[in-house]
């Protein structure tokens, strides 16, 4: 699927033209001809057209959180320098949306035996978004020429997943799995802090990081715990996003200014070609 992604996107958009298109004419015709099932077939055309939709916004998520720079959309407007605000502020709202439609986003994509996975979404949801902070700070020990220790924070985080799958999978299954994955993808962004920060100090937000965080986190907890429907949830999600733009697009100049600051060993760029450490 790695291999295939662009490919996939690449699809994805020509399924949406497809799919929009075929709802335009079917509309029209229902129109005209006043047919019941006409009607229908434009109603079942916009439903896929939205979740087809959908499902790009999402992949598109993906791939800026994952830096897949082979879509070049994602090549153009950011690179592995990208502000850990902006990043995790985006993930985070990724991870809202996937755990906040969850049990709808299961059933399109999945038959009923697979259901339950529903559970585990919004917790590697939200692992996903830690790694991807993860992937940001280790920036700095490149920056820094100094990564012979981080074998040892991902060594810490791999005896974390391992230990807690032993503890949490009997007693909860694939819930259980996920929060291992979770807890571990935790201790690697917060070694990686603590050892980037020490070799090649960054003054980010962590405050306005913390808040959008947290945020992201309660939400969820509120929108699956009360079980909210399909139209709440995904009106939670549309109203968030503004709200994580905003937060997301106020980065502070004067932290702009401290990635152009040489750091040590800053003769050799080891972030790929002059890229960013803003934040």
């Amino acid at each position: 699927m790695a291999n295939t992604f662009p490919l996939f996107c690449t699809t994805l958009l020509l399924g949406v033209m497809v799919c929009a298109s075929y709802t335009f004419a079917v509309s029209l015709a229902a129109g005209s001809t006043g047919r019941a099932r006409t009607l229908q077939a434009a109603r079942f055309g916009a439903y896929g057209t939205v979740a087809l939709i959908v499902t790009a916004v999402l992949c598109l998520a993906y791939a800026f959180v994952s830096h897949d720079f082979r879509l070049r959309y994602v090549a153009h407007y950011s690179d592995r320098g990208m502000p850990l605000t902006y990043l995790l502020t985006a993930a985070s709202w990724a991870a809202l949306a996937l755990g906040a439609l969850a049990p709808w986003l299961v059933r399109l994509l999945a038959n009923h035996s697979y259901l339950r996975a529903e559970k585990g979404v919004a917790v590697l949801s939200f692992a996903f978004a830690a790694y991807a902070g993860y992937t940001v700070l280790a920036i700095g020990s490149g920056r820094a020429r100094k990564t012979r220790l981080n074998w040892i924070v991902t060594g810490i985080g791999a005896a974390v997943n391992v230990g807690l799958n032993f503890w949490l999978i009997p007693r909860y299954g694939m819930v259980g799995a996920s929060i291992s994955t979770a807890a571990a993808y935790v201790v690697l962004f917060a070694g990686m802090t603590l050892y980037a920060q020490s070799v090649y100090p960054v003054p980010y937000q962590w405050r306005r990081l913390g808040t959008a965080v947290l945020a992201a986190v309660g939400l969820t907890v509120l929108a699956r715990a009360t079980h909210l429907p399909l139209v709440p949830s995904f009106a939670l999600v549309l109203a968030t996003r503004s709200c994580s733009c905003c937060s997301a697009s106020s980065c502070r100049p004067s932290a702009r200014a401290c990635a152009a600051r040489p750091g040590p060993g800053a003769g050799l760029d080891t972030t790929g070609g002059g890229e960013r450490l803003c934040e």
